[in-house]
């Protein structure tokens, strides 16, 4: 595919034209597919795009409704020219139900646009938009699953690997931001699913962000996970899931432990199961909280939020029609 994007920029100020600026990019595109063998298969896609600046960015005008951090924008700036790059190849035996899926995406952008940030005395801020070059991204993903026949089960596990390069601009001096990012998560489910559906399982995410003119801060969240439900009969449910998340960080003191239990019954009746009664419980142990951290280049960030705790719910269901 090839296709073009064409923007003008008027600058215009008591209705006489200061300045204008034509933007021409041709925007192609490639997709390449293949199933070369039975359960193999092979895909190779490449597009770019344009993304514009809104108008908040482009006014030359400083917002001071936030004394403390002030915006002005930037008449200059110019569009973002994004390429990105997807190879996948995939897996599948039907003899063994083994099946593999890997994925490699890249990234790079052209006049990215970023913030240009200048700290006063009083730790004041002013920040601007300012085009930089140089952003990078990429991102490996595996996704693995094999029954295991002795035990009743099936192994399922994923890795994915994200790396990216940015640049912004503070007090005059380039900061350059590295971020790797890795996960890996493995469960098992039974394979016979009949009247139980099980899953337990576990997952390690570890945040690495680094700046190149101040520290940086590592995040990683362990999270344990299970599902079981449980169908007796053809008119009876029973569900319930539980997770426990751990939130750890170099910057702050202390982890953050949040667990969460949820559980349901269901009864079906009518013809056909037309209706259907289901008691929700959600939040058994009454510890669900709104909880967030967040480490930039020059400030940390911790919020806690109420949100709604422990609740029991009846709802009626029918079907309406055929």
């Amino acid at each position: 595919t090839l296709g073009s994007s064409w923007s003008r920029f008027d600058r215009v100020l008591d209705k006489t034209s200061l300045l204008k600026s034509d933007y021409l990019y041709l925007i192609p595109g490639f997709n390449y597919s293949s199933n070369y063998r039975q359960g193999r298969r092979v895909g190779l896609n490449y597009s770019s795009s344009v993304n514009m600046p809104n108008v908040n960015q482009l006014l030359p005008f400083t917002n001071t409704n936030n004394q403390l951090l002030q915006y002005r924008g930037n008449a200059d700036l110019k569009p973002e020219y994004r390429h990105n790059l997807d190879l996948s190849w995939s897996l599948f035996d039907h003899f063994s139900f083994t099946s593999l899926f890997t994925r490699v995406r890249g990234a790079y952008t052209r006049n990215r646009i970023s913030l240009s940030r200048s700290v006063n005395s009083d730790f004041t801020q002013v920040i601007s938009p300012v085009n930089i070059d140089g952003h990078y991204s990429a991102m490996t993903y595996i996704s693995f699953s094999t029954p295991v026949r002795k035990l009743g089960l099936t192994l399922n596990a994923v890795s994915s690997e994200t790396v990216s390069r940015s640049k912004s601009i503070i007090n005059g001096v380039d900061n350059i931001e590295t971020v790797l990012s890795h996960t890996v998560d493995l469960n098992i489910e039974n394979r016979r699913k009949g009247s139980l559906d099980l899953r337990i399982g576990g997952e390690i995410n570890v945040t690495d962000t680094r700046y190149s003119i101040s520290a940086g801060n590592v995040f990683s969240n362990t999270k344990y996970y299970g599902k079981v439900r449980f169908t007796p009969s053809a008119n009876w449910r029973f569900e319930t899931d539980a997770n426990v998340v751990d939130y750890n960080s170099r910057s702050f003191n202390q982890s953050v432990r949040i667990p969460l239990i949820n559980g349901s019954i269901s009864y079906d009746f009518l013809r056909g199961k037309k209706a259907s009664f289901t008691l929700h419980s959600f939040d058994l142990l009454n510890r669900n909280t709104g909880f967030q951290r967040v480490s930039a280049t020059s400030y940390l960030q911790e919020r806690e939020w109420n949100t709604i705790g422990r609740y029991v719910m009846l709802t009626l269901n029918i079907r309406m029609g055929r």
